[in-house]
């Protein structure tokens, strides 16, 4: 990989962790050590972030940069799919809501339902259901990161490990009908595993621009439990024809 995408992909993982260590660079990267500080020393150079001993995290006004960014990509296509996924939404179901800008949009589009039984690791959208009084929200505990407003780790895990839900609305890096699910931060794998395998049904939530490519790290998933990929209409009829070739759903919203 080349010096530049590898900075690229550094930031990529910082802009859904906040922070990010040396170590994790070297595995994710192939790098030694000594190659990984020299990026951050860049990167820090460019105003990009800031260094502590063993790693780097995110600038104050790089975070704040960072959540907008991320909640004005491809806006009217995350309304869309955030609309359309409400239509699979039930009263008194047990529904485990992923983080995510585009699971943010179907948690506002569910909010004026009633009697909804809410899991989520996602600080605001507990909040957003959480308005409405007859709504019950759990919220799993865990390594907090604020670009992202979630909650990750051994912990939140731990949480899933002993729930049985009916449905599971996910958010996904990047989708390929070759590659799977990726994602580009490795903290990320292990709570979304764990929400897969504590639910019935899972419908993964991703706009176009995230399919038919792949990102840092492999996230398996058991393509029986999908009940629908729901996408825009961004989507290419290739990637539609593979997804349904495997036996999965597409919906277009």
């Amino acid at each position: 990989m080349k010096k530049q995408n590898r900075l690229n992909n550094i930031m990529d993982i910082l802009n859904e962790n906040a922070n990010i260590k040396i170590s994790e660079i070297s595995k994710a990267f192939q790098v030694t050590e000594a190659t990984a500080r020299t990026d951050l020393i860049q990167l820090e150079k460019e105003g990009k972030l800031k260094r502590y001993h063993g790693g780097a995290y995110v600038i104050a006004n790089n975070k704040d940069d960072l959540k907008l960014r991320k909640s004005n990509e491809h806006p009217a296509n995350k309304s869309l799919i955030g609309k359309k996924a409400a239509e699979f939404v039930r009263a008194n179901e047990l529904t485990i809501l992923d983080s995510g800008s585009t699971i943010t949009q179907l948690a506002n589009n569910i909010s004026h339902m009633n009697d909804l039984n809410i899991i989520t690791n996602s600080i605001n959208i507990a909040t957003i259901i959480g308005d409405n009084a007859t709504n019950n929200v759990m919220i799993s505990g865990g390594f907090f990161t604020k670009t992202s407003l979630s909650t990750s780790g051994e912990k939140a895990c731990n949480f899933f490990s002993n729930i049985s839900a009916n449905k599971l609305f996910l958010a996904v890096g990047a989708l390929s009908p070759t590659v799977g699910i990726t994602q580009h931060s490795e903290r990320d794998l292990s709570v979304k595993k764990a929400m897969m395998e504590c639910a019935e049904k899972v419908y993964i939530l991703a706009d176009s621009s995230k399919i038919g490519r792949s990102v840092l790290f492999n996230l398996p998933i058991e393509w029986q439990k999908v009940e629908a990929i729901i996408v825009d209409q961004g989507i290419k009829s290739e990637d539609i024809q593979a997804f349904k070739h495997m036996g999965v759903n597409i919906i277009i919203a």
